[in-house]
């Protein structure tokens, strides 16, 4: 599944997504939804499921999401800024629902490049609220800066970061032979 959020003016056309596909073709759901939507042929030849969702005044958000299942282990990965708001927002929703569908998941956050304490006050209350539920968050792909931040805040106690995909796919009982 690809999520892509765009900072746009609000009366911009969103038709398409610029994302590394084969081919891509929207699906376009009626005009007034906040939602256009479409299936794409992914660059390892796999089905993905992609939409575009816009924020409550119009304006497209400056993260993207992929998520992908490993060995039954939803992987998102994360590109963009986490900010306050509607990437916040958008990003806690969409954990929640990929959470509902398979209780572990891996956090790809290598390609944030920017998180602010509402992004991270976000990431801590999707994480307790899946703890409490009996799901499994693990972390990965995160910069010195972000591992930094983590530290000074104590964080670092509370979330489990892994230097790769791979370690967390490990830690979960997951890991690929």
């Amino acid at each position: 599944m690809v999520l892509k959020l765009k900072k746009r003016t609000a009366g911009a056309e969103a038709g398409r997504i610029a994302a590394p596909m084969a081919r891509f073709e929207v699906v376009p759901f009626p005009s007034r939804s906040p939602v256009r939507a479409g299936l794409a042929l992914g660059g390892d030849h796999g089905l993905v499921f992609s939409h575009l969702a816009r924020g409550r005044l119009g304006a497209h958000m400056n993260l993207k999401i992929e998520t992908r299942l490993v060995n039954g282990v939803t992987i998102v990965s994360c590109q963009g800024r986490i900010m306050f708001g509607e990437e916040a927002n958008a990003l806690r929703d969409f954990l929640k629902e990929a959470l509902g569908k398979t209780p572990q998941m891996v956090l790809n956050l290598s390609g944030v490049t920017y998180i602010d304490s509402g992004g991270l006050g976000m990431l801590v209350g999707v994480y307790s609220s899946a703890r409490g539920a009996g799901a499994d968050i693990k972390l990965t792909g995160l910069g010195q800066r972000m591992r930094d931040v983590l530290q000074i805040t104590k964080l670092a106690t509370v979330f489990q970061v892994f230097d790769s995909e791979q370690e967390a796919l490990a830690a979960l009982g997951r890991g690929v032979a």
